[in-house]
């Protein structure tokens, strides 16, 4: 789907489609895990990450139940929709 969509965008504005993309992965990654483990549990494993990011690794299969994956098309897609739709935003 990106691919295709930065087919149309044109070079920059995909550029510039994948920041905004990346930006909203990361507020919607934030309000995922305030949703899953709550605002404690969330803030113990920011403060924990940043002096060793390894804790956020996991080995693949470790998590089984699906609502448990974060939806990051949802963050792809606003990327591509707010580059679309206003082209000189950010560059």
């Amino acid at each position: 789907m990106f691919g295709a969509a930065g087919a149309a965008l044109g070079g920059w504005h995909t550029v510039e489609a994948a920041v905004i993309a990346a930006i909203a992965g990361a507020v919607l990654s934030i309000g995922w895990m305030l949703w899953q483990y709550g605002v404690r549990r969330t803030a113990e494993t920011f403060a924990i990450a940043t002096v060793n990011p390894r804790i956020l690794d996991r080995p693949p299969g470790t998590v089984r139940d699906s609502r448990r994956h974060l939806p990051y098309c949802l963050a792809l897609t606003v990327g591509l929709v707010v580059a679309g739709w206003f082209p000189t935003l950010l560059f």
